[in-house]
């Protein structure tokens, strides 16, 4: 059997159409040995990798109020210049986080060892790529 490996991209909101094609790919009895997604699809590949199922993600994307991942704020047009956004992101940070624990992850040598993630971000003010793990 090969290696097959799935790319979730980005796209904000779209993050739950990767759920949708993930439930697809379980559905034909396809297993990822690695996972890479950047922006949501990170999101989607990191929880993948630590364990989650298509169906458990469909059923947190689906209970979840995403108004409670916003960090109180009032938005201020200097916040988008000086900040780089109005949100820092603690929220979402502690949701995710909190996830992964509960599938006893916490740092990227705790997934399981066979599989691999890869997470792709763009660092925009030095104009650069980052990867990790």
């Amino acid at each position: 059997m090969a290696t097959l490996k799935g790319v979730f991209e980005g796209g904000g909101i779209k993050g739950i159409g990767l759920v949708g094609a993930l439930t697809r790919v379980e559905e034909k009895g396809i297993r990822f040995k690695g996972v890479a997604g950047t922006s949501a699809g990170s999101i989607v590949a990191a929880l993948c990798a630590a364990g989650y199922t298509a169906q458990e993600l469909k059923r947190i994307l689906t209970e979840m109020d995403f108004s409670q991942l916003l960090d109180p704020s009032w938005p201020k047009f200097y916040d988008l210049w000086i900040h780089n956004g109005i949100y820092k992101g603690k929220k979402l940070h502690g949701w995710i986080s909190g996830l992964l624990r509960k599938k006893g992850v916490v740092k990227f040598r705790d997934l399981p060892h066979n599989m691999h993630l890869k997470i792709v971000a763009s660092h925009l003010t030095k104009k650069r790529g980052l990867g990790f793990r």
